[in-house]
């Protein structure tokens, strides 16, 4: 599975590349929510994982503008946030998944997978 993996932190991505990888998963990486929805329109990836503190916008208004466009990647969403409210705001505008750190790594892989599953 081809994964794009949207995560400002270097750090972060790194760890979290790392554990996708390991799931044998292909992951492309972007910093940026711009970045982000270049390539969601240009590549046909089976997932992208989306954190939802970004640079430029939120990974919420990344979700919102692929949705809008059409865009068919089913989406998880990677948060330090646990209210409620976030995860029912993710949901409502089509986030497939949302995930919160810390995460145990065997987790994010099987939801990665059943995210991607028809």
């Amino acid at each position: 599975m081809r994964i794009l993996l949207v995560e400002p932190v270097a750090r972060k991505a790194e760890e979290t590349t790392r554990h996708m990888e390991k799931g044998g998963f292909t992951v492309d990486h972007v910093d940026t929510g711009h970045d982000a929805l270049g390539m969601l329109k240009s590549y046909n990836y089976d997932l992208a994982v989306i954190d939802v503190r970004l640079p430029d916008v939120d990974g919420y208004e990344v979700l919102r503008i692929s949705r809008a466009a059409r865009v068919p990647t089913p989406v998880l969403i990677l948060s330090e946030e646990r209210a409620s409210m976030a995860k029912v705001k993710a949901f409502s505008i089509g986030a497939d998944d949302y995930v919160t750190r810390p995460y145990e790594s065997m987790e994010l892989v099987a939801r990665m997978q059943a995210a991607h599953l028809p």
